[in-house]
C-alpha cells in the first residue's frame, strides 16, 4: 500500500522566518499574517516571491526524494 504525506506551508509564516534569519530579528507580533502588513508593499512582497522560491525549492527535493529499503 503506498501512502502519501501532505504537508501545507504557510506562505506568510515562511516569509516571516526568513526576513528573522535574515536580519536576526523577532518579529514584533505572533501572528506571521500581521507582521508582514506592518512592511511596507515593496518589501512585503520581496519577502514573499523569496518564500514561494523557498517552497518551491521544498517541493523540488521532495518529489526528487528516493525510497530506500
Amino acid at each position: 500500500m503506498k501512502s502519501t504525506l501532505v504537508a501545507e506551508i504557510d506562505p506568510a509564516e515562511l516569509a516571516i522566518r526568513l526576513c528573522e534569519a535574515n536580519y536576526g530579528l523577532t518579529r514584533p507580533m505572533a501572528d506571521a499574517r500581521q507582521a508582514l502588513a506592518a512592511m511596507t508593499p515593496e518589501v512585503r512582497e520581496a519577502w514573499l516571491r523569496s518564500a514561494k522560491a523557498a517552497a518551491d525549492y521544498f517541493v523540488e527535493i521532495v518529489n526528487a526524494a528516493k525510497k530506500t529499503h
